[in-house]
């Protein structure tokens, strides 16, 4: 049985961790440096051709991506989500777009994309800022709002809108906020008990 090399696993990648391994699955444009023979039906299952000329454009799993961009194999470009189209529209208005059917794993896609880039030497150095100030607007407009909601189909419509991790963040501060509302319930039972407890002595 042959063991894993490290070296072949993408920096960041958890190997238990299912949400990184569905996040490895995500599809990112690419653009050849070098021809591949024999291999273009696989990297391209559109293709009809066996063998890719340089400059051939496809979409390749991110895993696939990260390892051969270290390698300088190939050029990324970022996907439509993370182009100036979809930045103006969550500039515009950060809380109103749906992260979760553009791509579920938004800012981990991103993180590993813009490795991706730097590691082949296409990194757009204005992505990172626009990924920042995305999540701080989104925060202030969604993630924030989750102690006050009152009915499950308040929950329901911000939830279709998160991604993973911002759904994480939503369901912990859900949480925080009943286990608050219990503890103050539970204080003011033991409140009201204690004063009743005076009076009858």
């Amino acid at each position: 049985m042959t063991s894993l090399d490290p070296k072949s696993v993408p920096e960041g990648f958890d190997y238990y961790d299912i949400d990184s391994i569905l996040s490895e699955e995500t599809m990112v444009p690419c653009e050849l440096r070098h021809g591949c023979t024999g291999v273009g039906t696989v990297l391209d299952p559109g293709s009809d051709q066996r063998d890719l000329p340089s400059g051939s454009k496809a979409d390749l799993p991110l895993w696939m991506v990260q390892v051969m961009a270290k390698r300088q194999l190939l050029q990324v470009h970022l996907p439509i989500y993370f182009k100036d189209h979809m930045r103006r529209k969550l500039r515009a208005g950060a809380g109103c777009e749906s992260l979760r059917v553009r791509c579920a794993y938004f800012y981990t896609v991103a993180h590993k994309v813009h490795d991706a880039m730097v590691g082949c030497g296409t990194s757009d150095d204005s992505f990172p800022d626009f990924v920042a100030s995305t999540f701080a607007g989104r925060y202030a407009d969604l993630l924030t709002k989750a102690p006050t909601l009152d009915t499950m189909t308040d929950v329901s419509e911000i939830q279709a809108k998160l991604s993973n991790e911002e759904l994480r963040l939503f369901n912990m501060a859900i949480g925080s906020s009943a286990e608050h509302e219990r503890w103050r319930a539970g204080g003011a039972a033991g409140k009201a008990g204690g004063t009743k407890r005076v009076r009858q002595g």
